[in-house]
């Protein structure tokens, strides 16, 4: 799993709850130096702990890339980084101009 936010520690948990016990292998990758990096420190600690008493592999500070995926020889990564949504903003319009935000678009 890529990515230490809502969506990345949600899937894992839900993952290593639901298949955990069957032999599979589970490890979250996050760039930063905690997970739920918008939430209180001891929400990302819950969180943190929470995952490793279910088996999950947390690797903080650890940007993912071709070599990190080679290194840690997982089966499958499933991306939860996050994406920004690059659409020309004549689709947000009118009402829906509110929507947008006038740092990043």
């Amino acid at each position: 799993m890529v990515g230490g936010g809502c969506n990345g520690v949600e899937t894992i948990g839900y993952l290593a709850d639901r298949i955990g016990n069957e032999g599979k292998k589970f490890g979250l990758c996050n760039r930063g130096p905690r997970l739920l990096p918008h939430f209180p420190v001891a929400a990302s600690q819950a969180a943190e702990d929470s995952l490793r008493r279910m088996g999950v592999n947390i690797y903080l500070n650890t940007e993912y890339s071709e070599k990190t995926k080679k290194d840690l020889k997982y089966d499958h990564v499933i991306d939860c980084a996050g994406f920004r949504f690059k659409a020309p903003k004549e689709f947000l319009q009118g009402e829906m101009a509110d929507c947008l935000d006038s740092k990043t678009g």
